[in-house]
């Protein structure tokens, strides 16, 4: 009997750490590695990936040999005709994708692989760039032929919402697999509150406005910076924290410098404790132009935080009632009266039962990923 690990091949992982590659990590952690091995695939000149030496300490490959068509239409099939026909003992190919693509899906199916899987995280590609005449004639084409090979080469379609589905897969079949994180991990502390306050230093009485993702559009994070201006009309003593990194980071700081007095406003760059500075937070917002499920409003519900986002969000993801959605046409101060209104009311920070058991933890969204690729 064979009880080698099946084979399970990922792409979609970049170098930044966003949405996408902390539920693909968070997956290959919780997974049975003596039933599974995750490797990836990426471009041939990609720079080292989000937690590229964590994967590598658990058992999986990082294999470079992707050429974009840009780069050359040819190198675009041959390196992957020759990694598959290399590599032929893979059972899944599980591309996690933000945009439509299923290139990759064509030559897995040519070469075998029994389970393809498209996994739609997104539920837009954003405004992008205003194309004409021959370009807008080029993509137009493209896009064609990308939606033939949605069509085609997946065996199965998951989505982390129904946004999500509907964007990429228009009304076909999908399941529905949960942006799960390590709820635990999360749940609200007082001594963590008190202690990363402290460090930061954050006044007790001191409400704090926070926002974890990568700053780029998609995020709307000077629409923030409006919000927490309107707010310190109504509430002087509070503070802004912002976390992560993006092309929109100079610009981000120069405008807060500009808009709002000094020390108000925290960009702390990119932390690996999250966890801890949720705690320190009393809301979080996220007043995305567009989003598949957002792991971030998983982790700051099992923060026990009140969260404030666009209506464009799933509300799949509202699991315990504390999401609050308005529309980008309101005005900040709209948004501002709102937040401090709901937050004069307080309630109990560390109850997330509900959270797991709708199915958000993350060890259960593994089991099903798991059970889903070597029993199918």
């Amino acid at each position: 009997m064979d009880n080698k690990p099946i084979k399970v091949l990922f792409w979609g992982m970049s170098s930044n750490i966003g949405g996408i590659e902390t539920f693909i990590i968070n997956v290959c952690r919780n997974i049975d590695h003596s039933k599974v091995k995750v490797d990836f695939i990426t471009s041939h000149d990609h720079d080292k990936l989000a937690f590229e030496d964590e994967i590598v300490a658990m058992g999986g490959c990082v294999y470079r040999v992707m050429y974009s068509e840009r780069e050359s239409f040819v190198k675009a099939r041959t390196s992957l005709k020759k990694f598959f026909k290399e590599h032929n003992d893979y059972k899944v190919v599980h591309v996690h994708a933000n945009f439509h693509y299923a290139f990759i899906l064509k030559y897995a199916k040519k070469y075998g692989v029994p389970i393809r899987i498209l996994h739609s995280h997104n539920s837009s590609e954003g405004n992008g760039t205003n194309k004409t005449g021959i370009k807008k004639i080029i993509s137009f084409l493209r896009e064609k032929q990308i939606q033939r090979q949605i069509k085609k080469y997946p065996t199965e379609y998951y989505a982390c919402s129904d946004l999500a589905a509907k964007y990429m897969f228009d009304d076909r079949a999908y399941k529905w697999i949960k942006n799960g994180v390590k709820i635990e991990k999360y749940r609200f502390s007082e001594q963590t509150r008190k202690d990363i306050r402290n460090s930061l230093n954050i006044r007790d009485d001191e409400k704090v406005l926070g926002f974890i993702g990568y700053l780029r559009e998609q995020k709307n994070p000077l629409f923030i910076i409006d919000i927490f201006k309107e707010y310190l009309k109504i509430e002087p003593n509070a503070k802004l924290l912002m976390i992560g990194k993006g092309e929109l980071e100079g610009q981000i700081r120069e405008y807060a410098k500009e808009q709002i007095e000094n020390n108000k406003v925290l960009l702390l760059g990119q932390r690996k404790d999250p966890e801890r500075l949720y705690q320190a937070m009393d809301a979080f917002l996220l007043p995305s132009l567009f989003e598949g499920l957002p792991v971030v409003l998983v982790e700051a519900q099992a923060a026990g935080l009140q969260c404030f986002t666009s209506d464009v969000v799933t509300k799949q993801v509202n699991v315990m009632d504390r999401i609050h959605y308005y529309s980008l046409e309101m005005t900040p101060k709209y948004w501002a009266e709102n937040i401090n209104s709901i937050l004069s009311n307080k309630d109990d920070r560390s109850n997330i039962e509900s959270l797991i058991k709708q199915g958000f933890d993350i060890k259960d969204v593994a089991k099903e990923l798991e059970q889903s690729w070597v029993n199918d």
